[in-house]
């Protein structure tokens, strides 16, 4: 239930509130004991959170008015109501002005500026006649949810309200958290409509970003805790950040390598592997119509299932492991060949580069690349040494041998047993093993690429760097989508809202697309300066509820709005026209 943050309480009388470390109050009436349980319980309800600025104060719910207001009726504050008018009526407020700073809905000065330029790259890309088609009663909510987890990075359903009194959000309040939870079980009940969406937005994309070739996705999946036990996708697997006790649920992402912009999603059980449910996922993406891709994963997709569920249908690039056969014979034959060698050189990505086609590897025939960068082998030469001494650094720590302690530090390391040391009283030795580290040497700064594609070595490299537009996107949507861990109720909810986060992550990877130019051009300038301007762009309401801008532009803002296709007289008339519906 929402706090009101804008109206502090005294707090209930001592002898009938509870309060929690957390800070939240509770009211109760009445104890008894319970013979079968031995405990004494009570009819203890929430009824506000106390305030950071006075501890003897709270902020109240709407549980407070009917609980506590009731039986101390004399002066308290009431819960505010609905005096802000729609825009669907004309209403007088009078000529009283103190009347506007009576607690409202909304602030009469709100933030809009964000709002119509998150908007307008949605409908830029084609995402909001998608999301209208998919869910016709609740896109206009989802699109407001977007808003504010892209504004504030936090996806808390009770703090919405709070966010809403200040921002515009397309409607005349901001709606409560019990009304997100059933918007996201709606979403999650119905699967035909996210699959829907899905195809009209692959649709409209292809006419907003149109390719006449192939379109290079960078595909990845990571994982997500949750403690919520009726989440049917939450089981124990292997964590990207282990948390011991707690399950996961893992989330695959289909990005476009070009704009960074996410086309596809799924969720799926926490104990299954990445390899193995791609090759459900390669069926499903065919299913929705999605054709002329190139796959592009990391080596942990390197396996045979994997790659003959992607051949038959897309073209694929997959990193390979070191432990592979075909990489062992790439590097035999090339690796010695390629290192700095200018007739090997890839001009456009600093590279030395070479192909062989037709190559036996899981059961089928492919092109071979060996790369080698010379700057990341500094990097990983650095990183092997660092390594090499920790492990020795921490391996001394030790004081007995052990057949388990040997195998933990092979092969960096070599541990032998011998007599008790007086001096040390280990009764071990250890040592760095020269030969193994070499060996990783030897190996740094190169790495194989295996493809069913027949592009040169300079544009498989290419889309092999771009897959970090991959990782970026999980970055953004675990951190600044606040989506890392959900605790929702149940599958329903958690379905919704990770639909609800795929969604703002088009749009604030499309809002940065349009932007490229603008981002670019200073190193200062990035997306949240740039939604932090807009966001300082307000309006306010009149007296018939009809908005109008609270200033005129600045130079900046029109130069972030005419990159995502609007005017000042356009900016004008989207706020003369808004139309917010009754919640």
């Amino acid at each position: 239930m929402a706090y009101n943050v804008l109206i502090t309480v005294d707090l209930p009388p001592e002898e009938n509130r509870i309060v929690l470390s957390s800070g939240y109050v509770y009211f109760y009436t009445e104890m008894k004991y319970d013979p079968v349980t031995k405990r004494t319980k009570d009819n203890r309800k929430a009824v506000g959170k106390l305030s950071a600025d006075d501890p003897l104060k709270m902020h109240p719910n709407q549980n407070y008015y009917s609980l506590v207001a009731e039986k101390n009726s004399s002066s308290l504050d009431q819960p505010p109501t609905d005096t802000v008018p729609s825009t669907n009526e004309e209403a007088d407020l009078g000529d009283d002005e103190s009347n506007y700073f009576l607690p409202k809905p909304m602030a009469r000065h709100v933030n809009v500026g964000h709002y119509i330029g998150l908007f307008k790259a949605a409908q830029r890309i084609g995402m909001i006649t998608a999301l209208q088609k998919a869910f016709p009663m609740h896109w206009e909510k989802v699109f407001a949810l977007i808003t504010y987890v892209i504004d504030t990075s936090c996806s808390t359903a009770q703090l919405f309200p709070y966010w809403g009194y200040q921002n515009y959000c397309g409607f005349s309040k901001p709606f409560s958290d019990s009304t997100i939870s059933e918007v996201y079980s709606f979403i999650g009940k119905d699967d035909w409509a996210i699959d829907r969406f899905i195809r009209e937005f692959n649709n409209n994309y292809q006419k907003s970003v149109p390719t006449d070739k192939e379109r290079v996705v960078a595909f990845d999946a990571t994982n997500r805790n949750t403690t919520c036990k009726e989440n049917k996708y939450a089981q124990f697997g292997k964590p990207k950040v282990k948390k011991d006790g707690i399950p996961q649920v893992n989330t695959a992402l289909m990005v476009d390598e070009k704009t960074g912009i996410p086309l596809y999603y799924e969720n799926y059980y926490g104990s299954l592997l990445d390899k193995n449910e791609t090759t459900i996922s390669a069926e499903r993406v065919r299913e929705l119509g999605f054709e002329k891709l190139m796959f592009v994963m990391d080596s942990g997709y390197a396996s045979k299932d994997c790659i003959d569920s992607i051949r038959e249908m897309y073209e694929f690039s997959v990193m390979t492991p070191d432990s592979f056969d075909v990489v062992k014979y790439m590097m035999e034959k090339y690796a010695a060949t390629i290192k700095e060698n200018t007739m090997y050189y890839l001009w456009t990505e600093n590279a030395y580069g070479v192909q062989e086609q037709e190559i036996a590897a899981f059961d089928g025939k492919y092109n071979a690349f060996l790369f080698y960068d010379a700057q990341r082998g500094k990097e990983e030469i650095d990183s092997i040494h660092d390594k090499a001494r920790a492990l020795l650094k921490t391996a001394l720590e030790r004081k007995r041998y052990t057949e388990k302690f040997r195998k933990t530090y092979a092969p960096y390391i070599l541990i032998e047993e011998c007599q008790m040391n007086p001096v040390t009283k280990q009764n071990f030795t250890a040592r760095i093993n020269a030969e193994a580290v070499a060996e990783e040497v030897r190996k740094a700064g190169y790495f194989v690429v295996l493809s069913n594609s027949y592009l040169s070595p300079e544009r498989i490299l290419q889309i092999t760097r771009g897959r970090d537009k991959g990782e970026k996107a999980f970055q953004r949507f675990k951190s600044s989508l606040d989506m890392s861990a959900s605790d929702t109720h149940n599958t329903l909810t958690y379905d919704g809202k990770t639909f609800m986060a795929f969604c703002a992550l088009i749009v604030s990877e499309a809002f940065r697309w349009y932007l490229k130019e603008i981002l670019s051009a200073r190193t200062s300038t990035t997306m949240e300066t740039c939604l932090a301007e807009l966001r300082n762009f307000q309006m306010q309401i009149k007296s018939n509820g009809k908005y109008m801008p609270l200033t005129a532009m600045t130079k900046v803002q029109k130069e972030i709005y005419i990159k995502l296709g609007m005017d000042w007289a356009s900016v004008i008339k989207v706020i003369r026209t808004l139309n917010p519906g009754i919640v």
